[in-house]
C-alpha cells in the first residue's frame, strides 16, 4: 500500500452558531484523535459505525449525530 502526502484541515465549530472554535492544519495521512470536553459529536459518514456510536455513548457519555 502506498500513501500520498497532502494537505489536512482539522476544523471544530459550533454548530449552532457556525463559530470555529478551533483548527489545525498540516499535512497527511494522520488519525483525526484529539482530546477535548464536548457534550455532542457531529461527524461525517466515515465515521458510522455501531461501535463508534456505543463508544460515544457508553465510554465518552456524549450524543453523537453521524449521518
Amino acid at each position: 500500500m502506498v500513501y500520498h502526502r497532502y494537505p489536512k484541515l482539522g476544523v471544530v465549530n459550533d454548530v449552532t452558531n457556525h463559530f470555529i472554535l478551533a483548527f489545525e492544519a498540516g499535512r497527511g495521512p494522520k488519525p483525526d484523535v484529539k482530546r477535548v470536553s464536548i457534550a455532542v459529536i457531529v461527524a461525517d459518514a466515515g465515521y458510522d459505525s455501531e461501535s463508534n456510536h456505543c463508544y460515544a455513548r457508553e465510554e465518552l457519555s456524549i450524543r453523537s449525530i453521524i449521518r
